[in-house]
């Protein structure tokens, strides 16, 4: 199959339509705990079917001023027990890999949460700090063998040796004689935001947003034009 052109591009684009399912009620008011309404987003995507709910697009600046982002799990949700309290969403990588790296220099980052069947996005800005030591250990004991084994051969986003397959199985035999030995690289980063916006499509309607920002310890909300 050829490439399409710039013109087929265009072409292409333009005929591109957004779902056409109803969209659940928007549910947000200025006054509301912003990480109670993730939650129930959060929620209404795994239970409503969403693809890979539990995914988010994470943004960070490297030591050149550039932005970076990709795609990662989500691995926590740490809601606010109390009233003052931060919540935080959690994600995990090696301390030595790109982003982890770009964190130690500049830890703020901004990440999104997109459920497309539920026409909505949560978009949060903040600083990135890292968890403790035990819950990063917890993080990469509870991950598959497959994934354990690839995380002890040479580091993320590396050239890829030509003896790739020849270190995983290695590292599988590894993980048989030791397989409770967590990498020190390994680290669970916690996101707290400051920012949180919500913003919600309709088909053939308005759609809303509502942006939460945290001043003094306490979030304020106001609507935005979309």
């Amino acid at each position: 199959m050829e490439s399409p052109t710039t013109s087929d591009l265009h072409d292409l684009l333009r005929a591109a339509r957004m779902p056409s399912d109803e969209a659940p009620e928007f549910d947000v008011e200025i006054d509301d705990q912003p990480f109670e309404v993730y939650a129930r987003w959060l929620a209404h995507a795994v239970d409503g079917g969403a693809a890979a709910p539990h995914t988010i697009t994470l943004a960070t600046v490297g030591a050149d001023g550039a932005p970076d982002a990709r795609t990662v799990l989500l691995r926590e949700v740490w809601m606010p027990e109390a009233s003052g309290e931060r919540g935080a969403v959690g994600f995990a990588t090696s301390a030595d890999s790109p982003k982890g790296r770009q964190l130690s220099i500049n830890p703020h980052a901004a990440a999104v949460s997109y459920w497309r069947e539920q026409h909505r996005q949560v978009r949060m800005q903040g600083i990135v700090e890292r968890a403790e030591p035990d819950t990063s250990a917890a993080d990469y004991k509870d991950r598959g063998n497959g994934f354990k084994a690839a995380a002890r051969v040479g580091q993320q986003s590396d050239p890829l040796p030509d003896d790739m397959t020849e270190q995983l199985e290695r590292a599988r035999e590894e993980l048989d004689s030791d397989a409770e030995e967590v990498p020190e690289d390994w680290t669970v980063y916690r996101l707290i935001p400051t920012v949180i916006e919500f913003w919600q499509g309709q088909p053939g309607q308005a759609q809303r947003r509502i942006r939460f920002i945290r001043v003094a310890g306490a979030w304020a909300g106001i609507a935005l034009v979309p």
